[in-house]
Protein backbone atom coordinates (compact mmCIF):
# COMPACT_ATOMS: atom_id res chain seq x y z
CA UNK A 1 0.00 0.00 0.00
CA UNK A 2 1.22 3.34 -1.07
CA UNK A 3 0.42 5.84 1.58
CA UNK A 4 1.08 9.55 1.43
CA UNK A 5 3.50 11.43 4.22
CA UNK A 6 1.28 11.98 7.12
CA UNK A 7 3.64 16.00 6.74
CA UNK A 8 4.54 16.50 3.48
CA UNK A 9 8.10 18.25 2.53
CA UNK A 10 7.16 21.83 2.13
CA UNK A 11 7.84 23.61 -1.74
CA UNK A 12 11.10 24.77 -2.64
CA UNK A 13 10.53 28.83 -1.69
CA UNK A 14 9.16 27.48 1.78
CA UNK A 15 11.08 26.40 4.33
CA UNK A 16 10.22 24.96 8.01
CA UNK A 17 12.26 26.87 10.39
CA UNK A 18 12.35 25.67 14.12
CA UNK A 19 11.61 27.54 17.03
CA UNK A 20 13.21 27.34 20.24
CA UNK A 21 10.85 26.88 23.17
CA UNK A 22 12.51 29.83 24.91
CA UNK A 23 14.13 32.41 23.57
CA UNK A 24 18.24 32.94 24.33
CA UNK A 25 17.57 36.38 26.22
CA UNK A 26 14.87 35.08 28.14
CA UNK A 27 16.56 32.09 29.31
CA UNK A 28 19.79 34.58 30.07
CA UNK A 29 17.39 36.65 31.40
CA UNK A 30 15.59 34.11 33.89
CA UNK A 31 18.51 32.36 34.75
CA UNK A 32 20.51 35.43 36.35
CA UNK A 33 17.56 36.09 38.21
CA UNK A 34 17.62 32.35 39.18
CA UNK A 35 21.63 33.41 40.64
CA UNK A 36 20.55 36.59 42.15
CA UNK A 37 17.47 34.90 43.93
CA UNK A 38 19.56 32.03 45.17
CA UNK A 39 22.67 34.49 46.92
CA UNK A 40 19.86 36.88 48.65
CA UNK A 41 17.93 33.87 50.04
CA UNK A 42 21.88 32.26 51.00
CA UNK A 43 22.76 35.20 52.54
CA UNK A 44 19.31 36.02 53.97
CA UNK A 45 19.64 32.49 55.74
CA UNK A 46 23.36 32.94 56.58
CA UNK A 47 21.90 36.15 59.03
CA UNK A 48 19.35 33.99 60.92
CA UNK A 49 16.06 35.75 59.37
CA UNK A 50 13.07 33.24 59.76
CA UNK A 51 11.69 30.80 56.78
CA UNK A 52 9.02 33.18 56.14
CA UNK A 53 11.34 36.17 55.95
CA UNK A 54 14.20 34.48 53.58
CA UNK A 55 10.81 32.93 50.92
CA UNK A 56 9.57 36.58 51.10
CA UNK A 57 13.79 37.40 50.35
CA UNK A 58 13.83 35.52 47.18
CA UNK A 59 10.73 36.44 45.75
CA UNK A 60 11.11 40.05 45.64
CA UNK A 61 14.26 39.42 44.63
CA UNK A 62 13.66 37.35 41.97
CA UNK A 63 10.56 39.64 40.52
CA UNK A 64 13.72 42.67 40.82
CA UNK A 65 15.92 40.53 38.78
CA UNK A 66 13.92 40.00 36.41
CA UNK A 67 12.72 43.37 35.83
CA UNK A 68 16.61 44.64 36.03
CA UNK A 69 17.75 42.41 33.79
CA UNK A 70 15.25 42.35 31.32
CA UNK A 71 15.97 46.10 30.87
CA UNK A 72 19.85 45.71 30.66
CA UNK A 73 19.80 43.43 28.78
CA UNK A 74 20.38 44.50 24.95
CA UNK A 75 17.37 43.44 22.67
CA UNK A 76 19.41 43.03 19.26
CA UNK A 77 18.58 40.41 16.59
CA UNK A 78 21.34 38.72 15.09
CA UNK A 79 19.75 37.96 11.10
CA UNK A 80 22.63 35.72 9.68
CA UNK A 81 22.12 36.21 5.50
CA UNK A 82 23.38 33.47 3.47
CA UNK A 83 22.64 33.10 -0.77
CA UNK A 84 20.28 29.96 0.18
CA UNK A 85 18.13 32.26 2.55
CA UNK A 86 17.22 34.88 -0.68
Amino acid sequence: MNTPPRHPKPEPPYRIVEQPLLPLRTAVVLLLAVVAATAAGGLSWLARSGVPTTAMTVIGVFGAAITFFDRHLEHTAVVRTTPEDR
